[in-house]
C-alpha cells in the first residue's frame, strides 16, 4: 500500500522550456553548439557539479564560459541559465494540497542555487505543502545516484515499497526502481493525474 508520494520538481511540478534556455545561451556562444547544451537526458559535467553542489555560483559561472566557450557577463549568465525556468504548471498547487491530507510527501529535486533563489519566492506556498523538501544542491549528490534517494527515505522514515516517486526522467525513474521504491515516469505533464491515480493503487 502506497503511504508516501516523493514528486520530482522540474517537468513534473513546474514547467521548463530546454529550447529556449538552448537559444538564449547559444547567442552567448562564439561558436555555437547546432545541437544544443541541456536537455532531460544530456547535460556538461558543469551543469551536475553545480546541482550537487559540488562547486559555488562564481566558478559555475567561470567554468560555463571556459567550458560552453560563451562571452558574456555574470547577469547575461544568469538570465540566460534562469531562462529555462517557465512557472508552475496550472493547477499543481492545488493538487499537492488535496494529496497533503491522504499522503506524506517529499520533494526532491535536482537544482543548483541560481534556480533556487529563483522561484523561492514563487514557490513559496508550493513548497509548505511538503513535508520536507530536499534539493541536490544541498545534500551533496543527485538523482539518479542510490544516495540522494536512501538520504531521503532514511530522513523521511519512508519505507521503500510503501513510497511512489514520479519523475519526468527516466533515468531517475530507474535509480528509484533499484532501491523497491515504485516509480512512475511522467511522459506528458498532463498526465500527473492519472499516474498519481495509477501509482497510489499499487498493492
Amino acid at each position: 500500500m502506497i503511504k508516501n508520494i516523493i514528486f520530482d520538481l522540474g517537468g513534473v511540478i513546474y514547467e521548463l522550456d530546454f529550447d529556449r534556455f538552448n537559444r538564449n545561451l547559444t547567442l552567448l556562444q562564439q561558436q555555437p553548439n547546432p545541437d544544443g547544451i541541456y536537455s532531460r537526458l544530456k547535460q556538461p559535467s558543469v551543469f551536475s557539479d553545480y546541482e550537487r553542489g559540488n562547486i559555488d555560483t562564481a566558478t559555475f559561472r567561470r567554468r560555463m564560459r571556459e567550458e560552453l566557450n560563451l562571452v558574456a557577463s555574470d547577469h547575461q549568465i544568469d538570465r540566460a541559465w534562469n531562462s529555462l525556468l517557465v512557472g508552475l504548471f496550472s493547477g499543481r498547487l492545488e493538487l499537492i494540497t488535496q494529496l497533503k491530507s491522504s499522503y506524506n510527501l517529499a520533494l526532491l529535486s535536482n537544482i543548483n542555487p541560481l534556480h533556487l533563489d529563483h522561484i523561492k519566492i514563487e514557490c513559496r506556498d508550493l513548497f509548505n505543502q511538503f513535508d520536507r523538501c530536499f534539493f541536490s544542491c544541498e545534500l551533496g549528490t543527485r538523482k539518479p545516484e542510490a544516495k540522494i534517494f536512501e538520504l531521503v527515505l532514511d530522513r523521511m522514515g519512508f519505507v521503500a515499497e510503501e513510497t511512489l516517486f514520479i519523475d519526468d526522467s527516466p533515468r531517475n525513474i530507474d535509480g528509484a526502481i533499484d532501491l523497491g521504491i515504485r516509480a512512475i515516469l511522467l511522459d506528458q505533464p498532463e498526465n500527473l493525474p492519472k499516474i498519481i491515480l495509477e501509482g497510489t493503487s499499487y498493492t
